[in-house]
């Protein structure tokens, strides 16, 4: 009967691990590479404080905007309920900033979005690319 189970353990292990449907296997590295190592990720995160407490001299200079979620959204905030990297796909936000918008916005989890949502942090997008490029030029 040990066995059995043994048996069932493995086939589940096994089809866990062959399931390309999977909300993390969404995103990948096709984005760029550097958007996904863990010293990107490091650097992103030493910069989340610099992000959100930034002050220039305009409205432009911002390194983040609240982005509203549009009337026309709400639906889509059903259709994604609990899937960060979906929903932001929706909205035809390139896959290399959607972990940076979830840290941004203090999450660690990308199944955390809720249908209650009404706007998120959008980091500006060049300063990111710019994190990325320093982060590519200290590895080479």
């Amino acid at each position: 009967m040990a066995e059995e189970t043994k048996d069932t353990s493995t086939q589940a292990v096994s089809a866990t691990t062959t399931n390309k449907n999977s909300v993390l296997d969404k995103i990948e590295p096709a984005a760029g590479e550097e958007y996904y190592s863990d010293e990107f990720r490091q650097m992103f995160e030493d910069h989340i404080s610099h992000i959100l407490n930034f002050r220039g001299t305009s409205l432009s200079a911002m390194l983040y905007s609240v982005r509203a979620i549009k009337p026309d959204e709400h639906q889509r905030l059903l259709r994604y309920s609990g899937d960060w990297f979906g929903f932001l796909g929706s909205l035809s936000i390139p896959k290399k900033y959607h972990w940076p918008i979830i840290r941004l916005n203090g999450l660690w989890d990308p199944f955390g979005l809720t249908t209650d949502l009404t706007s998120f942090l959008m980091p500006y997008t060049p300063y990111v690319d710019q994190l990325a490029r320093l982060c590519k030029e200290k590895r080479t």
